[in-house]
């Protein structure tokens, strides 16, 4: 197993990729990374084969706020957070 946050290029967005959830027949990696706020994000990794580069992989995937919600519970997030008690 590898630490994918060691093996990447660049970073532009920032993000610690927290898992790998699948990887295809070309080497691509999908799966979930945090930012510096706490928000998740799907990420896409594809492997350099040679020189060849692709600006258009390094951008970023957004996933639905419905998804990024499912993750979460799923996740535990937000379980310990204290919420405000109703008067």
């Amino acid at each position: 197993m590898t630490d994918l946050n060691t093996v990447i290029d660049a970073n532009p967005a920032n993000l610690y990729l927290l898992e790998g959830e699948s990887i295809n027949s070309s080497g691509q990696i999908i799966g979930l990374a945090v930012d510096s706020d706490g928000n998740l994000h799907g990420y896409l990794a594809t492997p350099k084969w040679g020189d060849w580069d692709s600006e258009e992989m390094l951008a970023p995937v957004r996933l639905p706020e419905s998804v990024r919600d499912q993750v979460r519970r799923q996740l535990g997030f937000g379980r310990f957070v204290p919420h405000p008690s109703v008067p």
